[in-house]
């Protein structure tokens, strides 16, 4: 019989690699393609581990540089039949170790319930907290292995005129960053009127979204939004939220190694989550901020949202390009109005000239 788990070596792959378990001749094997790795049953230990104490880990002595995974736990029921005394103390302890667990989650229950309020009030913070302790190269593997597959079925211009166009868009406003982060920035074909970030610095303009805007300005705008997206790492706050409460406290406590082991085998889907609108509105008032300090008028971060907005209730036809937007995006009335309030507590203010590079792009890339 197989069971769901996986090998960590220093020769493999990132120092792991997930599969099938078996117990075969008094061992428990992980094969797949040429390579094997066993553990006897003599001298194996069993410890609980991970997110929610749910992974077995299996050593043993003789192979101090192997260690098996095991996620199912009905193996140690096959364990016990083959298992010698000592083994057969291992399982118990295991097995003692897990009503242990559950006692602690039923307590852990009975506090949530009771503080509930509590809780939702804390969350935020403790998932803050959790991303500050991932560090960003964790961060950037994630979002550049989502971008892969988001390549699978989308077309980039990465020719030199495209690639100085986002250069010229960008550079003004990552130059007021305290923080040198390892953006990248890419132009999609997709006519969607889109923009969007991923974790670890990657940001994606869609061709609608140029083709839409009537200024530079307002295509800076949509960068100092997204890029406070990623300053302010709400992709990985979001991934972190939907994994949920346990393992946020579990994490907090100490142990987030669980934690990342879920992030990385779930990283393509937790990345469709989109942010909350308090994310939305912390990148509006961050970005608004990069803006200012830059000198680049913040009134075409607004006018965009104005555009959009009208655009959604124009037409049918004209809908289907702006929701692509606005689902990710919610530019709701109350956010427009807040940014508006801002630029206008402004007042007059001389910003900086912007080149014609929009035209000059549109025209030689047509």
């Amino acid at each position: 019989m197989k069971f769901s788990g996986g090998v960590y070596h220093k020769d493999l792959p990132k120092g792991r690699s997930g599969g099938s378990l078996i117990i075969e001749n008094n061992c428990i094997k992980w094969r797949k393609a040429e390579r094997n790795y066993s553990l006897s049953l003599h001298g194996l230990t069993i410890t609980r581990g991970g997110s929610g104490d749910r992974v077995l880990f299996l050593r043993n002595r003789n192979k101090p540089d192997v260690t098996l995974y095991c996620l199912d736990h009905g193996i140690l029921k096959d364990l016990l039949g083959l298992a010698d005394s000592s083994l057969i103390q291992e399982i118990n302890k295991v097995k003692r170790r897990k009503k242990a667990g559950l006692y602690l989650v039923l307590s852990l229950i009975i506090l949530i319930v009771s503080g509930v309020f509590g809780l939702i009030t804390l969350k935020d913070p403790l998932v803050v907290s959790i991303v500050d302790k991932i560090p960003f190269t964790w961060e950037q593997k994630l979002g550049e292995t989502a971008f892969k597959q988001f390549t699978l079925t989308e077309k980039f211009r990465e020719d030199s005129l495209t690639a100085i166009f986002l250069d010229d868009l960008s550079k003004p406003i990552l130059a007021g960053l305290s923080d040198s982060l390892p953006f990248k920035f890419y132009y999609s074909e997709s006519a969607q009127i889109n923009a969007f970030a991923m974790p670890g610095g990657i940001v994606v303009i869609n061709d609608g979204l140029v083709k839409n805007a009537k200024t530079v300005e307002e295509i800076q705008g949509v960068l100092a939004h997204e890029i406070a997206h990623v300053t302010q790492r709400h992709g990985m706050r979001a991934i972190v939220s939907s994994i949920g409460m346990y393992a946020v406290l579990q994490a907090v406590i100490g142990d987030i190694s669980g934690l990342l082991a879920i992030i990385l085998s779930n990283g393509d889907f937790l990345l469709r989550q989109q942010f909350s609108r308090d994310a939305e509105r912390e990148a509006d008032q961050e970005g608004f901020a990069l803006l200012v300090k830059q000198e680049i008028d913040p009134q075409g971060m607004v006018d965009f949202f104005k555009l959009l907005k009208n655009k959604e209730s124009d037409a049918a036809e004209v809908m289907s390009e702006s929701l692509s937007f606005l689902n990710t995006h919610p530019a709701t009335s109350e956010r427009i109005e807040n940014l508006q309030t801002k630029v206008d507590a402004l007042g007059e203010k001389n910003w900086k000239q912007q080149e014609t590079f929009l035209e000059t792009y549109r025209d030689q890339s047509n």
